[in-house]
């Protein structure tokens, strides 16, 4: 029963399970789409599912996993194609 709800510019994000301030989420992110530079108070695992997404200076494709650690920031994060990602961490990221 979950909905997909807007998230930034061209992204949309569905909470799959939430506790504290932690959450298992779908993102969903069109051609174009960016997210704000931004740090991370909790570990955050992320798995591509479909789509490229540029972290940083990495570029993620489906299948790929990615983990930032508790602490850690992202300046870069966007993607070209359109991206759907599966996400465990950060209810609320720290956005710089």
């Amino acid at each position: 029963a979950a909905a997909w709800a807007d998230y930034a510019p061209g992204v949309k994000r569905r909470m799959l399970w939430q506790q504290g301030g932690e959450a298992a989420m779908l993102y969903h992110g069109l051609p174009g789409a960016a997210v704000p530079h931004h740090a991370h108070t909790h570990d955050e695992e992320c798995l591509m599912l479909a789509g490229d997404f540029f972290l940083d200076e990495v570029l993620l494709r489906p299948l790929d996993y990615q983990i930032a650690p508790a602490g850690s920031e992202h300046r870069i994060s966007c993607t070209d194609t359109g991206v759907v990602i599966y996400a465990h961490g950060d209810v609320q990221l720290d956005l710089r």
